[in-house]
């Protein structure tokens, strides 16, 4: 059998059954794997990381909109690993998605130049850029939010070289699945399907039900929202039992729809200010600059006098689709985002939300280094190699997560603190967190009442708290719920303090109380 030989630091293997561009990108898979386990946080992490993960391995809920396509993919990718912590399994979910994203737009980007090393750029960016890196090593729901926008690029391109309808109906299923999974996607998906819609009405239109079927098939995992909640599960936020609360639990009526969040709130509508403020994150972001020069050349050549012959006739489409995709995205989250951009944990809030915008940044980076002739076409591979060079230290420098145990260990000492049958009510992410990872998944102190006190804000509340805390006394006066209409802490305190259990607080007593 002859073997074949190609010597270059990415691809020197034997060709076997398997191409080489496959085996480039599965030696560049292995590499991110890498180097996310080696930063990977071996533990429960901080913010919504306890929550989502519970939610999905106790069947549950989680926050709205729910999240239902990440709730069972991770629960199933969780019992597949099998091994060590709970919590690192669902973190290493995030990193093979960011990874995956990387790989098909740092392959879209091969196909489009028709050479390796840009796509290698594009894939370095969306790989190993800190802010991207630092959502790699951590249970969140953002790293599969960049798999189905990447998957949706990579569909926009199929679809523009050849029109087929079955692509067209690709299309819809991500963009239902999108929807099914983080409210953000629609800001790209629905804008561009509109587009082609109206572009090609003449073929599209008559392949219109289709769609819209594919679209409603996208959204069936709404339905285990409603499934879940039908035994008001410990890990369930909301009544989702019908499809009326189901329905609140997809607007997010109690954040506010289309709203970051009902408190931390600052100034709405400024535009102009939160985009500068993505403006100032993105150099770092995009291979500390060059990134942004790249994207710059990039539609210069496809939008200026520098365009040519030789590029593919469905690349200025492309450029102008994604162009307006992003554009819109960033135009409507920034005018939609509410928090405070004043307090740090506001503002680390909305920068998550940057990430579905470096996934078009780090692929027209690519696209411009690519296509762009001059010095950058004489040392391509240098320059691409170069990139993982300076990318992979830094984040194994600045991202690494390797020995934070701090929220795992929280949740530990405090439970362990409290005597028997104690009663806590507590507020806030990281302690929801890691006070329920202890108790659900490590099986620490179960004797222990511990109840987030922000559910008692709602009107679900009795049903879940006569469910879950059945020894828990919610007074009845007012609303019936701890709010000024309702009852205070003070009187929440003495209806269960009266068999003598002693009760316990962490962040749990309201300013107006």
């Amino acid at each position: 059998m002859r073997t074949l030989w190609r010597l270059s630091p990415l691809a020197f293997a034997p060709a076997f059954s398997l191409p080489m561009h496959r085996f480039r990108w599965l030696l560049f898979g292995i590499l991110a794997m890498c180097a996310y386990l080696w930063t990977m946080g071996p533990s429960l992490m901080g913010g919504d990381s306890g929550e989502l993960l519970l939610s999905s391995w106790m069947h549950g809920v989680a926050h709205p909109p729910g999240y239902p396509l990440y709730t069972m993919l991770t629960w199933a990718f969780a019992k597949a690993l099998a091994i060590g912590d709970v919590a690192w399994r669902y973190n290493v979910f995030s990193g093979v998605c960011n990874a995956v994203a990387a790989i098909l737009l740092g392959r879209l980007v091969e196909r489009i130049t028709k050479d390796f090393w840009p796509g290698l750029v594009t894939a370095s960016i969306l790989a190993f850029s800190p802010l991207i890196w630092r959502y790699s090593v951590v249970a969140e729901v953002f790293g599969l939010n960049q798999v189905i926008i990447a998957v949706f690029l990579v569909l926009l391109w199929n679809f523009l070289e050849t029109r087929s309808t079955k692509l067209w109906l690709g299309l819809c299923l991500v963009a239902g699945l999108g929807v099914a999974h983080h409210h953000t996607s629609v800001m790209v998906t629905v804008p561009v399907m509109t587009g082609l819609l109206w572009q090609d009405r003449r073929i599209l239109l008559r392949r219109l039900p289709g769609g819209l079927l594919a679209a409603a098939a996208g959204l069936l995992p709404y339905l285990y929202i409603i499934a879940a909640a039908q035994s008001v599960p410990l890990m369930a936020w909301g009544n989702t039992s019908t499809l009326d609360g189901a329905i609140v639990h997809f607007l997010r009526q109690e954040y506010g729809t289309l709203k970051l969040g009902n408190a931390m709130t600052g100034t709405e509508h400024a535009v102009l200010l939160r985009l500068s403020y993505f403006a100032w994150d993105l150099p770092l972001n995009s291979l500390f600059g060059l990134g942004v020069w790249w994207t710059v050349m990039f539609f210069r050549r496809i939008f200026g006098a520098a365009a040519q012959p030789q590029d593919p006739p469905q690349l200025w489409s492309f450029a102008a689709w994604t162009a307006m995709a992003c554009s819109v995205y960033l135009l409507s989250f920034t005018y939609l985002a509410n928090l405070s951009l004043d307090l740090p944990l506001g503002y680390t809030i909305q920068s998550r939300f940057w990430l579905q915008a470096l996934l078009f940044f780090g692929m027209w980076a690519g696209l411009g280094f690519g296509l762009v002739d001059g010095i950058w076409a004489k040392h391509r591979r240098t320059i691409a190699l170069g990139s993982l060079a300076v990318l992979i230290p830094f984040g194994l420098a600045t991202e690494s997560q390797r020995h934070t145990t701090q929220i795992r260990d929280h949740g530990i000492r405090v439970l362990e603190s409290l005597p028997k049958d104690a009663i806590l009510f507590y507020e806030g992410d990281h302690t929801w967190g890691a006070i329920s990872y202890a108790q659900l998944v490590l099986g620490i102190r179960p004797d222990v009442d511990a109840l987030p006190i922000n559910f008692l804000t709602f009107p679900w509340c009795r049903r879940w708290t006569a469910a879950n805390c059945p020894r828990i006394v919610l007074p009845s006066k007012g609303s019936g719920q701890y709010l000024e209409t309702g009852y205070n802490f003070r009187e929440l305190y003495e209806a269960n303090h009266k068999g003598g259990r002693e009760i316990f607080t962490i962040n749990a007593v309201s300013s107006w109380d």
